[in-house]
């Protein structure tokens, strides 16, 4: 992952307390499902339904991540401050 998200192995990593993370900022938290196909969306579908489905959907060549990913609905509070306990 390294390669993939921190410049070539030139950034750095953070890790968190994954149960502090998500008492900080709140949201929908799950794990990532890798598939060969992405969700279709059909005309009586939930939209909100869909819309969680196709965030928390990846391709099989991303599997090895093991990935979980927070969603956070209100993007008017995207400044996140975390204590060092996370």
């Amino acid at each position: 992952m390294w390669s993939h998200y921190s410049n070539f192995h030139g950034g750095f990593c953070v890790g968190f307390n994954s149960m502090s993370l998500y008492k900080t900022i709140g949201g929908m938290i799950s794990k990532v499902k890798y598939q060969k196909e992405f969700p279709t969306h059909g005309i009586f579908d939930d939209d909100i339904e869909f819309t969680q489905k196709h965030l928390f959907t990846k391709s099989l060549i991303w599997e090895y991540e093991d990935e979980f990913r927070i969603i956070k609905y209100e993007p008017s509070q995207r400044i996140i401050n975390f204590s060092r306990m996370c």
